[in-house]
């Protein structure tokens, strides 16, 4: 198979897996509610008690607050892991061949630069829904965690280099 058949087979790929669940969701299962495993546990909580519930002890803090942190903070470290690790076996694979081009520098700059912009950009916006929060922090930590790259290509080589010595 070509590269350039499978470059085309995985965007297919990449269209139906974001279109179908959409699609899923707006004619097949149309009307109803999309909910988590928390709201469903308080209101099976006031179903049963009713009015005589009476919690425990009250929150120290309010999880609605702090869940698009953790979001970003998710999606800094996945992104700082992956990143690192491709650019790794990107800079090791290079190093093995004895390929010295700077193209992958290049790309990985003008990916992380765009990142970058695009996370300080979304530090100005604010908005109400949590959701949307929530996604916008998890972009700023994708758009950070791209860097890691350029820690993680210059270490392949050199290992790459060292290994094929």
């Amino acid at each position: 198979m070509s590269l350039t058949r499978r470059n085309w087979l995985l965007a297919l790929a990449v269209i139906l897996l974001v279109a179908v669940p959409l699609a899923y969701r707006g004619w097949i299962a149309e009307g109803t509610e999309w909910g988590g495993a928390d709201t469903q546990g308080a209101e099976a909580v006031e179903e049963l008690a009713g009015d005589d519930f009476v919690p425990w002890f009250d929150s120290v803090y309010s999880p609605e607050d702090l869940e698009p942190f953790f979001f970003g903070l998710q999606a800094l470290l996945g992104t700082l892991l992956v990143a690192g690790i491709v650019g790794w076996i990107m800079g090791r694979s290079r190093a093995r061949h004895g390929i010295a081009g700077n193209t992958d520098m290049t790309i990985a700059g003008v990916l992380c630069v765009a990142g970058v912009v695009l996370a300080v950009a979304l530090l100005f916006v604010e908005t109400e829904f949590g959701e949307l929060q929530a996604t916008m922090m998890a972009v700023q930590g994708i758009g950070i965690g791209l860097l890691a790259f350029f820690i993680g290509y210059p270490l392949g080589r050199r290992s790459g280099e060292t290994a094929s010595v």
